[in-house]
């Protein structure tokens, strides 16, 4: 997928890519957290942004749509494999108005 996220960074398409880190280059037991994926993709023009549990992952996620709608730029929202992705949290999402009123519709006009 890596040659797609340089395609879209050079076509500056704003799409975020979910990303849940596991270890790439390990047998498919091991349940350790990696950031392979992450740096194999750093240099195709995408920003990273990293969450540490599963409230930062929700609130990146937005943050991160937003960005790459403003700046039109494709994104990449990393999360760890083990403790986020795996892992049972409470997350506080917030109201689909507030969301409307960040993210706006989807036929504004974006100021870039």
């Amino acid at each position: 997928m890596r040659e797609a996220l340089a395609e879209a960074a050079g076509q500056r398409l704003p799409c975020v890519v979910l990303h849940t880190c596991e270890a790439a280059r390990r047998p498919s037991a091991d349940w350790q957290g990696d950031h392979d994926a992450c740096f194999a993709v750093a240099d195709t023009g995408l920003f990273v942004l990293f969450a540490r549990n599963v409230q930062e992952t929700a609130d990146l996620a937005l943050i991160a749509h937003r960005l790459a709608e403003s700046s039109l730029n494709p994104g990449l929202c990393a999360q760890d494999g083990l403790r986020t992705g795996h892992s049972v949290q409470i997350a506080r999402l917030p109201e689909p108005a507030l969301i409307a009123a960040y993210l706006g519709t989807p036929a504004d006009l974006i100021e870039s």
